[in-house]
């Protein structure tokens, strides 16, 4: 399950980020999961939730959106939505290379204010 080391990574870095705003606690987090990472949604929003009990995290909901495999085809240029079982440009038959879909990114982080704050 590689899902729980990615979601190790995501906790780490939402703490780093989380240390600017002091007394704040992460409410909400949205991820992009490209699908050439094979990530299970459902899993990696379970991990989390597990190891961010106790965190600046706890309880945080967790939107993943998966990106699609995007591929630039290395002979015509093209730029086409791809998949593992059909890698090929559609137009003429190369490969491509890899322009989205291939990283999982923190899109955002929503962070709720001290009381007190407005």
């Amino acid at each position: 399950m590689h899902e729980l080391s990615f979601a190790t990574q995501i906790l780490e870095r939402i703490e780093e980020e989380a240390r600017s705003f002091p007394a704040s606690r992460v409410t909400r987090v949205r991820l992009s999961a490209g699908e050439m990472l094979s990530i299970e949604n459902a899993s990696l929003a379970f991990c989390l939730e597990a190891i961010s009990a106790g965190s600046v995290m706890d309880g945080a909901k967790i939107e993943i959106i998966e990106t699609p495999l995007e591929l630039e085809c290395a002979r015509c240029g093209r730029s086409h939505i791809a998949s593992a079982l059909e890698p090929r440009c559609p137009r003429c038959g190369e490969s491509g290379s890899v322009v989205a879909g291939a990283d999982l990114i923190i899109e955002e982080i929503e962070f709720n204010e001290p009381d007190g704050e407005a």
